[in-house]
């Protein structure tokens, strides 16, 4: 309803009343942490509203009333009815750190008429705090191409080609590798949602650490 009543100037006399009406109806109906992620809603004509990380009114303006907004705009249009997963990308709206991006497009479910997208982002360094909690291993996100979504550190060159061989092969792999003359243990699953790959890398020398005391006990 705040999409369609926009007119196509973009702006109409009620549109901060309806900026109101549609922030607080994405509170409403979003059962998350809004201060770790941004939902913003937009059309091609400029209209602009989001909740939850801040943006920046200069930012939205250059890029909304910039000459090849619309030609950006039609570049990240989703296919009907599906979404877009886009990989790191600069903040689109407000802060210098890198996001990841879903988007969908908002459409009339009687007409098909579309009136804008939808976009949440979720700031990568965010994704550290998912794998802090063992720091003895290395965590990597890969998308399918083999570009390098989230990364701990450099990943070595044999163990991104195992992964690409894993990819190629099957959804779950767990694998033995030397790297650098010392033997590490690659567990690969590909996630259902984005089809990109979770790599998680543990040096032998590590799992020994926790498996000695076991033995030893076992043994005594």
């Amino acid at each position: 309803e705040y999409m369609q009543s926009l007119k196509k100037s973009g702006v109409s006399k009620r549109y901060s009343d309806m900026q109101n009406m549609a922030s607080n109806t994405l509170i409403s109906i979003s059962a998350v942490n809004l201060g770790s992620l941004r939902v913003s809603i937009y059309n091609d004509y400029g209209s602009y509203t989001s909740i939850g990380i801040p943006d920046k009114q200069s930012v939205i303006n250059e890029r909304t009333k910039s000459e090849n907004y619309g030609v950006w705009y039609k570049s990240i249009l989703p296919e009907r009815n599906s979404s877009i997963k886009m990989l790191p990308h600069d903040d689109f709206w407000g802060s210098n750190e890198k996001m990841i991006s879903v988007v969908r497009e908002i459409v009339d479910i009687n007409s098909y008429t579309s009136y804008g997208l939808v976009e949440v982002q979720y700031p990568v360094e965010k994704l550290e705090e998912l794998f802090n909690e063992i720091p003895e291993q290395k965590q990597f996100i890969i998308s399918k191409e083999g570009e390098n979504i989230y990364a701990a550190e450099d990943i070595e060159k044999e163990i991104l080609q195992n992964v690409i061989e894993c990819q190629m092969k099957d959804e779950q792999t767990r694998l033995e590798l030397r790297v650098k003359g010392k033997k590490n243990y690659i567990c690969v699953e590909k996630s259902q949602v984005t089809d990109w790959y979770i790599v998680t890398v543990r040096d032998d020398g590590v799992l020994n650490k926790s498996i000695f005391p076991v033995v030893g006990m076992a043994l005594l």
